[in-house]
């Protein structure tokens, strides 16, 4: 840029993009014969002074934002210097990301973004473990619903016992006013109405200890006993080593099969009867034989067939309890087995025997 005025002061501004500038001088009053030396500084990008021959421009490139000031001077000899009456400032603009107010905004967008993204974050862990607590909840739901579903069934089944129980103990108590055997009667009555009051305490309870159940089974067998005038004998044995107050089994579970045993097969049969009820310990199950020297099943579903008239008894309570060891097992997850078998006995010709065993898992239930 050539100088014109004296003292005079150029100020340019200049756009982000303009960093690319030229600065021209000269000088009139030096001879044209001797030899011209220039130096020249850029005030905020250059720290000393530069010399140059022969040569009126310089150029910068790439200048950062700022405040720029530019002097020269002239010399004819590289000795004595002269200043140059002008200096030129210019300004470059900063680019507006670089501005103070961009980088406020741009702080104010990253925070509010990160705050959108945990935010985000945070809310979308909520709803999966709102998602998950649901689901729980409806799992827990279904599982309680199919729990008192199951406990409902089998409380209806229990519900069943005592009726068929009952109905058998009172068509006893018919025949033998009947027949007219009032003191018979009378003492099955006594021990009826022991029985009962027994069976109705523990009708809505779902399990009862070992020892319970053996004194249903005790007085029931002693009632059918009465009933029969003495016409069979029985047995009821427990292993020692069985803790018969703290194993637990389903109320009246095994009352039905000692019932079959008795109906079907000692009452169809002639001469010496036997009953023998046993419990022992089987690996994890306890283990109920019942035992009766019977005719068989397959002699006493024919009599069943020809004297069908003149039943009353309904076999019920074996399938009701073989559909309680179902449920409970749906309930609990405790298995139960059933098994019926014929078995022939070898010392005596003809004689056959039936054993009826029923499993249930040895272990504590608490009501």
């Amino acid at each position: 840029m050539h100088q014109t005025s004296p003292e005079r002061q150029r100020l340019n501004e200049l756009t982000a993009s303009d960093n690319q500038v030229t600065f021209y001088f000269g000088c009139v009053d030096f001879s044209p014969h001797l030899r011209t030396y220039y130096e020249y500084q850029l005030k905020g990008a250059d720290n000393d002074w530069i010399k140059i021959a022969d040569q009126n421009s310089v150029r910068y490139n790439a200048l950062q934002p700022g405040k720029y000031i530019f002097k020269v001077r002239i010399s004819n000899n590289n000795k004595n210097w002269q200043n140059a009456d002008n200096e030129v400032t210019i300004i470059i603009a900063a680019p507006f990301y670089n501005t103070w107010w961009f980088r406020l905004l741009a702080a104010l967008l990253i925070l509010v973004t990160i705050a959108t993204v945990i935010n985000g974050v945070r809310k979308r862990q909520i709803q999966k473990l709102k998602a998950e607590q649901d689901k729980k909840r409806a799992s827990l739901e279904l599982w309680e619903n199919k729990q008192k579903a199951t406990e409902s069934r089998l409380q209806s089944l229990r519900l069943q016992m005592n009726p068929h129980f009952l109905f058998n103990a009172l068509n006893s108590i018919q025949q033998m006013i009947l027949a007219n055997e009032e003191m018979v009667a009378t003492r099955y009555l006594s021990r009826f109405s022991k029985l009962l009051r027994t069976v109705l305490v523990h009708s809505d309870k779902e399990s009862i200890s070992l020892i319970e159940e053996i004194e249903i089974i005790k007085m029931y067998v002693e009632l059918e006993s009465v009933r029969f005038k003495d016409a069979f004998s029985y047995t009821i044995e427990c292993d020692g080593e069985i803790e018969t107050e703290e194993v637990r089994i389903p109320t009246l579970l095994i009352q039905p099969f000692v019932e079959n045993a008795i109906w079907h097969g000692l009452m169809h049969k002639e001469g010496n009867r036997h009953l023998n009820i046993r419990f022992k310990e089987a690996t994890d199950f306890l283990q109920c034989i019942i035992e009766d020297n019977g005719v068989g099943r397959k002699k006493s579903s024919e009599q069943k067939k020809l004297y069908r008239q003149k039943n009353t008894h309904t076999g019920k309570g074996i399938s009701v309890s073989e559909e309680r060891l179902k449920t409970l097992k749906g309930v609990s997850g405790k298995t139960g087995s059933i098994l019926i078998s014929d078995i022939s006995n070898n010392y005596v010709k003809s004689a056959v025997n039936r054993r009826r065993r029923t499993g249930n898992r040895f272990t504590q239930v608490d009501d």
